[in-house]
């Protein structure tokens, strides 16, 4: 059974239990089904997905049955809702305030949406489309399951129909048939099972909370300023304790995005009515552009660290806190490292036998031993580094530091890409980035001199061709 993921209350409520009555209503509804999905795709980008998605609903909607719900982001047709005004969720929320104009999210840039929802789940831009799962939304786990045009139609019936056998709820991360449906359905290139560090509904509540539009005509508005509120406090304080590094840089990719959306959609009096804890002073910069042939990724991470930074700016207080500024710091490094992955990084995998174009960004599926074991002095006791690390084709790269390591040791040897005109610069910026960016990603608080650095640094990349110099490198072994 389909549904538009169209009232934020819902899974405000689920998430927070802001509205009692929502909550206790929409438990009541949800716990008739047995699975509950979630269906993201890149619209820009999955085109004929889109076009199969839309086109499709209403024969999914009917094929996956009853005990099967899954939510989409794409309009309702007319048609569908007219037909399904009866169903038990429209017993809370009217058909005509559900899908009202003055109810729709107010999304600026669809990629950048999807982008940061998929930080916000640990999930990335190669995951999508996907399909998410969980039997309770009230939960951290659930699993992301690639799909496809192709098959996005049988693996959604072939869910509905597993969960029209399930006598009674399961938890689904031990249950034998679960699994067997997972191995039965991941026909598209891999599932990932989750454990989140929070629930899926208030990471789901945490994201539309950023999209609600102002217009004071609902309660959400409300609801949702102070939800923005929480989940910027949320980020803070993290910061401020022991946390996963890399989880951390996926959650400030996700306020970043986030925020940009929010700045775009033009709020009324945005510094009065939400508290902004992290404002930066003003900074003056010459306008800075990327290689338009960087990675779709990189080029939707930079927009929003523009907008973001520029709106910064512009709402300086002077509060004599001490700011942060790790949150400048992080895009910066995410689009270097991307970019290295996808140029240095293959670079050293072909130089370890592993065959491009057919492995480019691709783990390589034997039992060969793909290690580099890096010989600097600097490096007392190394240990080798793997670059086929991975599960299934799914490619994991070594970490940015570990990436430097090798080719620093490989080019202090006399081996270098010869699209690489100066190493020894490269290298001298790729260490300010990575020192900084790791100190971001800690609990380190990075000052106004830290943001300098790291931005001069990836000034110096742009200005001195090294970024031009990468893609050239990336293109040669896509080919």
């Amino acid at each position: 059974m389909g549904m538009f993921l169209s009232k934020y209350s819902m899974l405000n409520a689920i998430g927070y239990g802001a509205e009692p009555y929502v909550e206790r209503e929409t438990e009541k509804i949800l716990s008739n089904y047995k699975l509950i999905g979630l269906v993201l795709h890149d619209q820009e980008v999955h085109q004929e997905f889109h076009k199969t998605m839309e086109e499709s609903f209403e024969r999914l909607d009917y094929l996956t049955g009853k005990d099967f719900l899954f939510f989409t982001l794409t309009e309702a047709p007319q048609r569908w809702i007219n037909r399904n005004e009866n169903r038990d969720y429209f017993g809370i929320w009217e058909p005509e305030k559900l899908f009202s104009p003055f109810n729709r999210y107010q999304t600026e840039d669809e990629s950048v949406a999807i982008y940061s929802l998929l930080n916000s789940l640990g999930l990335e831009m190669d995951d999508l489309p996907v399909i998410i799962l969980t039997n309770n939304l009230g939960s951290n786990q659930f699993m992301a399951i690639k799909t496809c045009a192709v098959h996005l139609n049988s693996q959604l019936t072939e869910i509905g129909f597993f969960c029209t056998q399930k006598d009674s709820h399961f938890y689904f991360e031990n249950d034998v048939d679960f699994q067997r449906l997972i191995m039965k359905i991941d026909v598209c290139g891999g599932n990932i099972p989750i454990n989140h560090d929070q629930p899926l509904a208030q990471t789901l509540s945490d994201f539309l909370a950023f999209y609600i539009p102002n217009n004071g005509r609902t309660n959400d508005t409300h609801i949702a300023q102070n939800n923005i509120n929480q989940t910027i406090s949320r980020f803070l304080s993290t910061k401020n304790s022991e946390h996963d590094p890399n989880r951390f840089e996926q959650q400030s990719l996700f306020l970043l995005g986030s925020l940009y959306n929010l700045y775009m959609s033009q709020w009324n009096d945005i510094s009065e009515s939400i508290d902004f804890k992290f404002q930066l002073e003003d900074k003056q910069k010459k306008y800075l552009q990327i290689d338009n042939r960087c990675e779709r990724e990189c080029r939707l991470i930079f927009m929003t660290y523009e907008t973001v930074y520029n709106h910064f700016n512009s709402i300086r207080r002077d509060s004599g806190q001490k700011f942060d500024y790790s949150i400048l710091v992080i895009p910066l490094g995410k689009i270097f490292e991307i970019e290295t992955n996808l140029s240095v990084t293959q670079w050293i995998r072909n130089y370890l036998n592993i065959e491009m174009p057919k492995y480019f960004n691709r783990r390589k599926e034997d039992f060969h031993d793909y290690s580099l074991l890096p010989t600097l002095d600097e490096i007392p006791n190394p240990r080798a580094i793997d670059f086929n690390r991975g599960r299934g084709k799914k490619w994991i790269p070594p970490g940015l530091g570990e990436s430097e390591l090798a080719f620093k040791s490989l080019f202090r040897s006399g081996r270098s890409p010869d699209h690489i005109r100066n190493g020894v610069e490269l290298i001298h910026n790729w260490e300010i980035i990575r020192q900084y960016r790791n100190r971001a990603s800690h609990t380190d608080t990075l000052i106004e001199q830290d943001f300098d650095k790291v931005y001069q640094a990836f000034r110096n990349l742009v200005d001195q061709n090294h970024l031009s110099e990468l893609n050239d490198l990336k293109e040669s072994l896509k080919q």
